[in-house]
């Protein structure tokens, strides 16, 4: 995949699609999570963009995103028997990012809008794996977040320290990172509790590179979730 060339307009979406499909094809768990927040028909498209390719994980990741597809064909995507998870979602709407939570399957945007006391709660029966990769997507709030999860805190962040630099950078790390700092500077960040919830000269608990993410890095809307491919902002 190094040497093809990332598609202009609205395949820009799915090809970042494909960047983090391969990039989670050695953590089968999260690629599941990841084929969950995705419509049948971009997984397609995921498949049929891999075709061709001389990678040799292509034909692999091609084998798992097909079983995806006919897993989520049989059932209604973001089902879930909690009243929490359904409270969230009809809160969230149908926002297009999702960080991988299980069954809940839960909307950036929803994590955007809440302090990092109720996205902790949330987040403390997830596994120490699970809770890295959402920190590492909230970039430098993700250290507020496991402010109020100091029992896990440790753990957690030795999950993040094994994320790649490398491979996360071209695909959503960065990217959301970027988006909320942006936000910061504009003052349109959620919450005040999200402004005013860190201690003032607290030390960041995340490692430098995701909290120091470069400003001018282009981001799709295409993170984790399902997108529009005929829209121009795909």
């Amino acid at each position: 995949m190094s040497n093809s060339k990332k598609p202009a307009g609205n395949e820009a979406g799915l090809h970042d699609a494909l960047v983090v499909v391969m990039q989670l094809v050695d953590a089968p768990t999260l690629l599941e999570k990841v084929a969950r927040s995705l419509s049948p028909e971009v997984l397609q498209r995921l498949i049929d963009s891999i075709d061709g390719q001389a990678e040799p994980r292509c034909k692999e990741v091609q084998r798992v995103v097909s079983t995806f597809i006919d897993r989520i064909s049989r059932k209604k995507m973001l089902q879930s028997s909690s009243m929490r998870a359904r409270k969230i979602l009809k809160e969230a709407g149908d926002g297009s990012s999702r960080a991988p939570m299980g069954e809940k399957a839960i909307p950036f945007a929803w994590l955007r809008d809440h302090d990092a006391s109720e996205i902790a709660s949330l987040l403390r029966s997830e596994s120490p794996t699970n809770i890295s990769v959402v920190v590492a997507h909230l970039g430098s709030f993700g250290s507020q977040v496991l402010q109020h999860l100091p029992d896990l805190a440790p753990s957690v962040l030795a999950e993040v320290s094994r994320l790649d630099r490398r491979k996360l950078a071209s695909s959503v790390t960065d990217g959301i990172e970027t988006s909320l700092r942006r936000q910061m500077k504009s003052g349109n960040f959620g919450s005040a509790s999200h402004r005013n919830g860190a201690p003032r000269g607290a030390a960041p608990l995340l490692p430098s590179f995701l909290v120091e993410a470069p400003e001018d890095r282009d981001m799709t809307p295409f993170l984790l979730g399902s997108c529009a491919l005929d829209e121009e902002d795909c």
